[in-house]
């Protein structure tokens, strides 16, 4: 999303001088940094809680740090539920928080999550006695709003712009960014448009086939209202996103994806963290280990680190914690420790942080191959569904490409070499008819081989095993949209129903939040193969239905 409401007129002199800008939070002033996100420049300046949780009222805070989860949700000059790690502040923004009686800081309601210690039943709910169902309904319809109606009546809408073009790149990374360079260079007159929403903002929300005749999509662009394509091939490069994990605390403020950490706080000296865990061994933990070094307190791992992460981390003096669970997290109001558990001896040892990074590993950003219907085959050294491809990376929807982290390519040579595949056959310009035996992919090809040696045993299935049989009693929230505790996917499995994603989603109401599923989804999979002795491929996955990505239905048209 891009900044919203009415904004103020440009930064005045002192301002621009101090590198601030002056706006009110809750009805006090207050200046952040006008060359950060809304939501780092209030972390700074002292806000840790943003929002409170659906049902156990509970505090949040930022946690991807890009437009994906709920933690950071604002209402900006009257428009509610504007994720503020995606604007920067302007003069005279007015900010307020709006979950929580009789404010954000201090809600009363937080009693719910001491008066349901167990958790709440919102599968049956008060269906006895009968009198009480209708204050029952009316209670979880006011806990189930967000924010109350934008302020100052609708704006004005137009009608959509609608542009053809031959190739439709979605992301902006390395690899969507070579597949666009590429074209551009091989056919300098085609008609190419790409899609980047970290630089411009912009996403495409929907994509679905035209009978055989191209694709059409809807890209959302803040502002601008959106965006009808009509597109004859997609490369889909929409990359990888840090993953979230089940533990006592996982959604306390001050705790981060990775990623979303590095976005907040591409200058680690302006956080004002002190004291950073990580429990990490992923992609991006050497990433972090160079940016935060010595505010680093300690780094665990749920497996043995690679050699090179290891070796860093001791040159830095940062102690190493290998082969663990991380069980919980403590604080009441931010993090204030983590707790560590020792695999196999199940020794239990806690560490004083004042945040939490998540870094164990990335998960493709594949709503969109979901949506048009590519098929997916579950890959266990990933934990994930990937596409399955040809050897040109085209998936089994005709006219759909995949590459890069999106498709399971992490080598940057495979990111180039997938793109490289996809652009040539796009220029192809074969007609849009499935060769014979498309689902299966050439075992003799090298780039799909090389993808495929990486597909051993899960590790991270062993790992929620482990932590199932030491996890404890209290309750851990799985999906931190709809509060819905591991508690309440547990008794799918042993009251008896079909131990699958979408039995669990109609049951739970697991992935049905503005996430869409990104930080519950991938856990509460191979929660339930655990729990079920199934293979989490026999798990399933649940329809992704359109938008791949939240949107206002302003944001549909043309406002102004």
């Amino acid at each position: 999303m891009a900044n919203s409401g009415d904004r103020a007129a440009p930064t005045t002199r002192e301002e621009a001088e101090s590198g601030t800008v002056e706006i009110t939070f809750n009805g006090r002033r207050r200046r952040v940094p006008k060359d950060r996100q809304l939501a780092a420049g209030l972390l700074e300046t002292g806000t840790q809680v943003f929002t409170r949780s659906l049902k156990y009222r509970r505090p949040r805070g930022p946690f991807c740090g890009r437009g994906q989860c709920t933690g950071c949700l604002i209402r900006l000059n009257g428009v509610p539920m504007v994720r503020s790690c995606e604007v920067f502040p302007r003069p005279g923004d007015r900010v307020e928080t709006e979950a929580g009686w009789p404010s954000t800081d201090h809600d009363l309601f937080r009693g719910m999550d001491w008066l349901y210690s167990q958790g709440m039943d919102t599968t049956r709910g008060f269906t006895r006695p009968q009198f009480l169902r209708p204050a029952y309904i009316s209670l979880v319809r006011k806990f189930g709003g967000l924010g109350a109606l934008p302020t100052g009546g609708p704006g004005r809408v137009s009608s959509p712009e609608r542009v053809s073009v031959e190739v439709l790149v979605v992301g902006g990374g390395s690899s969507g960014s070579w597949s666009r360079q590429r074209i551009t260079q091989l056919r300098p007159k085609s008609r190419v448009l790409a899609v980047d929403q970290k630089q411009e903002g912009h996403s495409v929300v929907f994509l679905a086939p035209l009978n055989g005749k191209g694709f059409q999509s809807v890209v959302q662009r803040p502002g601008k209202g959106a965006l009808l394509v009509d597109a004859q091939r997609v490369i889909v490069a929409t990359g990888t996103y840090g993953a979230g994990l089940p533990f006592r605390g996982s959604e306390l403020p001050g705790t981060h994806t990775g990623d979303g950490l590095m976005n907040l706080y591409p200058q680690p000296s302006r956080s004002g963290i002190r004291r950073l865990a990580v429990f990490g061994g992923g992609p991006s933990t050497l990433a972090l280990l160079d940016a935060w070094k010595d505010r680093i307190g300690v780094l665990a791992a749920p497996w043995d680190l690679a050699p090179a992460t290891r070796t860093r981390a001791q040159e830095l003096g940062i102690p190493v914690r290998e082969q663990t669970l991380l069980t919980a997290a403590r604080g009441s109001r931010k993090v204030q420790s983590i707790e560590l558990t020792h695999r196999g001896s199940h020794e239990v040892e806690s560490h004083a942080a004042d945040a939490l990074a998540i870094a164990h590993r990335m998960l493709p950003q594949s709503g969109l191959l979901f949506q048009v219907g590519a098929e997916m085959r579950w890959h266990n050294a990933g934990s994930a569904y990937y596409p399955v491809l040809t050897e040109n990376c085209e998936t089994s929807v005709p006219g759909v490409f995949a590459v890069g982290g999106v498709a399971g390519f992490t080598e940057e040579a495979d990111v180039q070499e997938s793109a490289e595949r996809a652009v040539a056959a796009v220029l192809d310009e074969r007609p849009l008819t499935p060769p014979r035996g498309r689902s299966a992919v050439g075992a003799a090809d090298g780039l799909l081989s090389r993808r495929r040696a990486r597909e051993g045993p899960s590790p991270m299935l062993d790992y929620h095993r482990e932590f199932l049989s030491v996890k404890g009693n209290k309750k851990i929230v799985l999906c931190p949209c709809e509060d819905v505790t591991l508690g309440e996917v547990e008794r799918v499995v042993h009251d008896g129903w079909e131990p699958s994603l979408e039995v669990a989603k109609r049951l739970t109401g697991t992935g049905m939040g503005l996430c869409q599923g990104r930080y519950c989804m991938p856990d509460t999979v191979l929660l339930l193969a655990v729990l079920s002795g199934r293979d989490p491929s026999e798990v399933g996955f649940f329809t992704q239905r359109p938008p791949v990505w939240p949107i206002r239905i302003g944001d549909l048209g043309g406002s102004g």
